[in-house]
């Protein structure tokens, strides 16, 4: 099935997808949360390639939505967003006292 751009939603309906886009508004707590995560798996190369693991593993699983497999990686995510906003807040005020 092709998904039409113009179409109100096409959440629920078969298509095949190859993004997944996040906006998020700039320098909000959300922003931060995400650029942490980021930029701790840049800096933590075990963590980078254990989340890779992961992934590389529920890819091999058919999730029917983008919500079923973000379950699927909610654990590794919340633990190591906890020590990713640590870090990137330390980094950050370090960067600013330089």
């Amino acid at each position: 099935m092709k998904c039409n751009v113009h179409d109100e939603f096409v959440r629920g309906q078969v298509f095949l997808s190859v993004a997944n886009i996040h906006v998020v508004v700039k320098d909000t707590p959300h922003c931060h949360r995400h650029l942490a995560f980021r930029d701790f798996l840049r800096a933590h190369a075990d963590l980078r390639d254990e989340y890779g693991r992961l992934k590389k593993e529920l890819a091999q699983y058919e999730c029917r939505e983008t919500n079923e497999y973000n379950a699927a990686k909610d654990s590794f995510i919340k633990k190591t967003q906890e020590q990713a906003l640590t870090w990137y807040y330390n980094q950050y005020k370090a960067g600013e006292s330089s």
